[in-house]
């Protein structure tokens, strides 16, 4: 879209508030369904692994409005925020002759068709989320087939954004090793078993969204608060699995600290800047602290989710 508006990157405010907002719709769709990101999976990895037990419904109930109602209220944040200059006559008729052109073709059908399958598998049946899209990816790559290959995703991935990407990774694990992580969530939820369930919420929003600051990487943040928390949601009788959707959540996106992999791919086109997306990323942060800190724990007592 971007391209046939002929949106100069680094000037145009539509393109930047079009990327952001972009950046930003992934991230709110990640909550959606258990696995719509990969921290998702992680999340419930470990929580089953805990002893505890989640279903897709379970927690589509709580993550598909909420990613639904952060997805609006961050556009409007994005919109306001970066006063997107408007679409002039002539670009509209680019638009609209651009979309006359568009069809599904045969590989869109067969992509459908796949997402269709893995679908089932998720919801009706207990076979391994991250097993289920792995076996999709080899779908979509084999011969015949040819949704994908790996030259189109070696030409979507910038160089820059990919060093950038391995330059964080190694501060991860190198924070990691070091028990960063650990140290904080111990520190801060010392005394927590005599917090009331309203404290208890806001503070695993928190520290999760904290962690992730330090440790930008969802897999490793998931881990280290679940241990720690779920416990203590049970003694403050607060919802395990509420507690599993918001740490999930928040440790899976941090719009105020743009160091996650969707981010970096973002960045190469050059139509945003780090000062700019972590200025608006705290109006976003603050927003999904507010509806996520209102939602869960209604829901939850609502549908009776332990």
């Amino acid at each position: 879209i971007l391209n046939v508006l002929k949106a100069e990157p680094g000037k145009s405010n539509l393109g930047r508030g079009m990327m952001i907002a972009a950046v930003f719709g992934s991230q709110c769709g990640g909550l959606s369904f258990p696995m719509s990101n990969i921290g998702n999976v992680a999340a419930i990895t470990a929580f089953e692994k805990m002893g505890y037990s989640v279903s897709f419904m379970q927690w589509s109930v709580i993550g598909f409005p909420l990613a639904i109602i952060s997805a609006i209220l961050t556009g409007l944040i994005v919109a306001i925020w970066c006063k997107p200059e408007p679409i002039t006559a002539e670009q509209y008729t680019l638009l609209q002759n651009e979309s006359k052109s568009a069809k599904v073709t045969a590989k869109e059908i067969k992509l459908f068709i796949i997402l269709a399958i893995m679908m089932y598998f998720w919801i009706f049946t207990k076979v391994n989320m991250a097993l289920t899209g792995a076996l999709g990816c080899v779908l979509m790559l084999l011969p015949g087939i040819n949704i994908t290959t790996w030259k189109d995703a070696q030409r979507q991935v910038l160089p820059d954004a990919l060093f950038l990407i391995c330059a964080v990774t190694v501060i991860v694990n190198a924070i990691n090793q070091e028990g960063v992580g650990r140290w904080i969530v111990d520190l801060v939820f010392k005394n927590a078993a005599a917090w009331s369930v309203i404290v208890l919420v806001i503070m695993i929003m928190l520290i999760t969204m904290v962690i992730h600051a330090i440790i930008p990487a969802s897999v490793a943040v998931v881990g280290v608060v679940l241990v720690v928390m779920l416990p203590l949601a049970e003694t403050a009788g607060f919802s395990t699995i509420g507690t599993l959707v918001l740490i999930a959540w928040f440790g899976s996106f941090i719009p105020w600290m743009p160091t996650d992999a969707v981010f970096m791919l973002a960045y190469g086109p050059g139509y945003w800047k780090f000062s700019e997306m972590m200025k608006v990323g705290v109006f976003v942060s603050i927003m999904m602290l507010i509806t996520s800190g209102i939602w869960v724990p209604i829901i939850c007592a609502i549908t009776g989710m332990a």
